[in-house]
C-alpha cells in the first residue's frame, strides 16, 4: 500500500513532530497526508499497539480511528472470554480486536464497511500472518441476513458517533443498534460480546440487554477503558460481574455476583490504621458493600468509597495508604515536606485542586493529604503514605 520510497521517508521522519514534517516536506510532490497519518500512527501504536509499533510495514488509518481502536491490552482480554470456535466481528474497524480474536479462535470473520479502513485492515492481517481471517467489506447487520452460516460468537462494538459526528453513548443511539437486533443476532449465535462506553449505566444496560452472562470491567493503569456484556441465549440466571485493573506491578481482579452486592452488609469506622480506595474498574461496578465484606474491612461511611483497616489488605484492588497523621488543616500542613502532596478527595465538600490551593501546597512528592466525609458526618483530612 506504500512503495520502499515512501516508507523510507516515514522511517527517517517517524520520531519528528507530524506537522513539522510536513512542513519540510511540501512542495517535494509527496502525500504529505498519508506520511503524517502514519507518522502519527506509529507514534501512537508505541503505547497502544507495542507489537504492530515494532513491524516496518503496518498502515495506519487517520487518528479517530486509531483513537477508537482498542488497546493491544484489551484486545488480548477480549480474546481471552471468547477462546474458541468461529467468530464474527460485525464493526471490524482497525482490525486490532479481529487479529487477538483470530490468535485463539478457529476462524474470524471480520466485516467493515468503510473500504479505506477495510483495505487497510486487510493488508495488516497479511503483514501480521493472521490467516485464519476472513475480510468482508461491507455493512455487518446486512451480511449476517443474506449469510446462511451461524457463529459461536458474534462480536459488536457500536459506533458511538451519530452521522453528523456527535458523541452518543446510550445503546439505541449507536451504529448498529444492539438491543432493536437483537433476537435477529441470537438466530445467529447462541453467544453475542458486546463492548460499550464506559461512561453507559451498567443497571439500565443489563435491563436493554436482558440476557446478560457476565459484565466485564476493563481498566488499564486505573483507567477505565472498557466495558464489555458476554450475553447468552436465553440467559436468565444471575449475571457475574469481573473487574479488572491491568497494572504493571500485577493485575487487580474482584469478581462477584450482583445478587450478592445487593444482599451485603458492611461496617462503618473512622480512620483506623491504614486507608484504602478502590481501582477505576471496582467503582464503576458499584460493588461498594461486597468488597468490604470480602477483605474484612470497614468502610469510611455509606457514600464515601474508602475503607479502612487495622491490619494491611495487599490483595486490596486499588490503592493502599498508611495514615500518617489526623487533625486538623494546619497540623496536616505543617508535617508537610516542602509544602507538597498529592491530594485525593471522596465524598468531600471541595474538589482535589479546591483543597490543594486552600492548603496553599503543591502537587506532588510522596504524602498524600485525603480528604472525605466521615460515617459521623464530619469533613476530615488525614496526611497518608501509599503503600
Amino acid at each position: 500500500m506504500l512503495s520502499a520510497h515512501i516508507l523510507e521517508i516515514i522511517k527517517t521522519y517517524r520520531n519528528h513532530n507530524p506537522q513539522e514534517v510536513a512542513l519540510k516536506l511540501s512542495g517535494k510532490n509527496l502525500p504529505l497526508q498519508m506520511i503524517v497519518q502514519q507518522i502519527e500512527g506509529w507514534q501512537k501504536a508505541k503505547d497502544k499497539l507495542p507489537s504492530w509499533h515494532s513491524i516496518g510495514y503496518i498502515v495506519f488509518p487517520v487518528r479517530l480511528s486509531i483513537e477508537q481502536c482498542s488497546s493491544e491490552t484489551t484486545a488480548k482480554y477480549k480474546a481471552e472470554i471468547v477462546r474458541k470456535g468461529n467468530i464474527i466481528d460485525l464493526t471490524g474497524g482497525f482490525g486490532v480486536d479481529g487479529y487477538y480474536f483470530s490468535k485463539h479462535c478457529k476462524s474470524v470473520t471480520y466485516i467493515e464497511q468503510n473500504e479505506v479502513l477495510y483495505e487497510i485492515a486487510k493488508h495488516n492481517f497479511n503483514i501480521l500472518n493472521a490467516r485464519n481471517v476472513v475480510c468482508i467489506n461491507g455493512d455487518g447487520l446486512a451480511f449476517l441476513r443474506q449469510s446462511k452460516n451461524s457463529f459461536d460468537t458474534i462480536f459488536i462494538d457500536p459506533a458511538r458517533r451519530s452521522e453528523s459526528g456527535k458523541k452518543v453513548f446510550q445503546l439505541a443511539d449507536c451504529e448498529p443498534n444492539v438491543t432493536d437486533n437483537l433476537a435477529f443476532l441470537f438466530e445467529k449465535s447462541n453467544q453475542i460480546l458486546i463492548k460499550t462506553s464506559p461512561l453507559l449505566d451498567i443497571d439500565k444496560t443489563i435491563a436493554d440487554l436482558r440476557f446478560v452472562k457476565e459484565v466485564h470491567i476493563i481498566s488499564v493503569d486505573n483507567e477505565c477503558k472498557e466495558v464489555l456484556y458476554l450475553l447468552e441465549n436465553e440467559w436468565l440466571e444471575k449475571e457475574k460481574v469481573f473487574t479488572i485493573n491491568i497494572i504493571k506491578s500485577r493485575n487487580q481482579t474482584f469478581e462477584f455476583y450482583r445478587n450478592d452486592e445487593k444482599e451485603a452488609k458492611t461496617n462503618y469506622s473512622n480512620p483506623l490504621k491504614y486507608l484504602y480506595e478502590p481501582n477505576s474498574s471496582i467503582l464503576k461496578s458499584g460493588t461498594f458493600k461486597l468488597i468490604a465484606t470480602k477483605f474484612n474491612i470497614n468502610k469510611i461511611a455509606p457514600n464515601t468509597h474508602l475503607y479502612t483497616s487495622n491490619e494491611l489488605i495487599v490483595e486490596f484492588p486499588g490503592r493502599a495508604f498508611e495514615i500518617k497523621n489526623r487533625g486538623s488543616e494546619k497540623e496536616i500542613v505543617s508535617h508537610l515536606k516542602e509544602k507538597k502532596a498529592n491530594v485525593i478527595t471522596r465524598n468531600y465538600p471541595l474538589t482535589a485542586n479546591q483543597l490543594k490551593n486552600k492548603l496553599k501546597i503543591k502537587d506532588g512528592g510522596d504524602d498524600y493529604v485525603i480528604g472525605f466525609q466521615t460515617c459521623e458526618g464530619k469533613n476530615e483530612i488525614v496526611l497518608a503514605e501509599r503503600i
